[in-house]
């Protein structure tokens, strides 16, 4: 029976685990709106942009602000970065997506996050890199006064500048964050259960 007990405490362990996360915005500059203008990203410019998350937790969406200027392939590629000592660092995660067409009212653009190593930590800095290798694409400057460390690559020389201090593109990153309380309503009752049966016993 003993037996049974610690097979039952794992089995809800593991249930718990894969549903003991809750949505928490690691960072975010989006605002009611975006800048007219912002900056370009091209088969010739890869752009990026360093930000420090707030909460720590597995990277589970990432939503920009691009949209396609000029051409008619909009497919853009995202990559977060570790940071190593205000630069880039280890490739962490990397996605796809489809820029809006330009004017759109609504031009945020949605991608899931997902990646064995694509876990964020509270107090620790990151970046977000914007690449694409067809047409013209504006990653939309963000609104509410968001500053930060720039990355930029121009394949035409080629050279890489970091830039301190300028306008943010308009961007957001969500993590799935650990819910500790139900693992301590688990054990808690595992431990009534354990209990229970302890005093059945030397009854």
């Amino acid at each position: 029976m003993k037996r049974a007990l610690h097979r039952l405490c794992l089995v809800a362990f593991f249930a718990l685990t894969a549903h003991s996360a809750r949505a928490a915005v690691a960072f975010t500059n989006i605002g009611a709106s975006y800048s007219t203008s912002g900056a370009s990203i091209s088969p010739r410019f890869t752009q990026g942009y360093a930000f420090t998350s707030s909460v720590t937790g597995e990277l589970s969406l990432v939503s920009i602000a691009m949209t396609l200027q000029n051409g008619t392939n909009s497919l853009f590629d995202l990559e977060l970065r570790a940071d190593n000592a205000g630069s880039l660092g280890s490739t962490l995660w990397t996605g796809s997506g489809n820029a809006l067409p330009n004017g759109t009212t609504d031009q945020l653009v949605s991608i899931a996050g997902d990646g064995p190593d694509a876990n964020l930590v509270s107090g620790q800095t990151y970046w977000l890199l914007a690449s694409t290798s067809t047409s013209d694409l504006g990653w939309r400057f963000n609104t509410v006064g968001s500053t930060g460390q720039t990355y930029t690559h121009d394949s035409v020389g080629p050279s890489v500048n970091y830039f301190p201090n300028t306008t943010r593109g308009a961007f957001e990153i969500q993590v799935n964050v650990p819910e500790p309380s139900r693992f301590l309503l688990l054990g808690s009752g595992c431990l009534v259960v354990a209990l229970r049966r302890r005093r059945v016993r030397q009854a």
